[in-house]
């Protein structure tokens, strides 16, 4: 019967939002459903969209409208049953209701940033207000809607999330290939590395550790081959992305109605 109650009501929004924004979303966003293996070797599971909120007609008129995009839906009724689920490997957003029974959304926030989550979140809070909005996108939400949703504004927000979630995947990769890279150097390659950085000529590093300049050149050699690099300012760039935190996610504008 509840089921059949959301259905019903989102049923005349989710046909106008298919025919006007479902081409141009799907067109211009489309949803890469490939398993991609990074290289600490994490598997990536296809994207989703994790709806969790404590009202079962708002999941699933939200799971509903996201299926009918041909999309993935998983819903859960409290973050716990969220958190303890979900991994560095899941790929998608996280559509995230404020007030849940065993945690605000700020605390699932924190909770997906110790266990080193990135998913994008979508807030949703029957009572949004400034002080919220600033503080869950601090924290790295993309936005803040307040209830009642549109479910056209929300798909559209979802989708902006996937791109959200694809750039910062694509971040990670390279940020785990940075580091397992560097991870290839004995302690004495790093020495080097971390010398060459502070901007140390071949002459100035031989004399800091009592080796001859062959001894060095060589070293710098390895170093090179093993990083695969071939200047300078690749080193560079490398340690930089190796050692980068997670990026937050980009300003998106919050619209809590107060």
């Amino acid at each position: 019967m509840a089921r059949r109650f959301a259905e019903a009501g989102a049923q005349s929004e989710i046909g106008e939002m298919l025919q006007v924004s479902l081409t141009r979303l799907a067109q211009g966003l489309r949803v890469d459903r490939n398993f991609q293996e990074s290289g600490c070797g994490v598997m990536s599971l296809s994207p989703a969209v994790y709806v969790v909120d404590d009202d079962l007609s708002f999941r699933q008129s939200v799971g509903l409208a996201i299926e009918r995009l041909g999309l993935r839906a998983e819903t859960f009724a409290t973050a716990d049953a969220f958190t303890s689920s979900v991994t560095r490997a899941h790929r998608g957003c996280v559509v995230l209701d404020h007030h849940l029974p065993d945690m605000t959304g700020l605390q699932v926030q924190q909770a997906l940033r110790r266990k080193r989550i990135t998913l994008p979140v979508i807030f949703v809070s029957g009572h949004a207000n400034v002080t919220l909005a600033v503080e869950a996108m601090r924290r790295g939400a993309v936005t803040v809607l307040e209830k009642p949703v549109s479910l056209h504004h929300l798909v559209e927000q979802i989708f902006h999330a996937f791109e959200v979630d694809r750039q910062r995947h694509a971040e990670r990769l390279q940020r785990d290939s940075a580091a397992e890279r560097l991870q290839r150097l004995t302690e004495k390659e790093r020495q080097v590395v971390d010398l060459l950085i502070a901007g140390r000529t071949n002459k100035q590093m031989a004399a800091q550790l009592g080796l001859t300049l062959r001894a060095i050149e060589d070293r710098r050699a390895r170093v090179m081959r093993k990083l695969e690099v071939q200047s300078l300012a690749e080193i560079v760039m490398l340690v930089r992305d190796a050692e980068a935190s997670p990026p937050p996610a980009p300003r998106h504008a919050a619209s809590p109605s107060c």
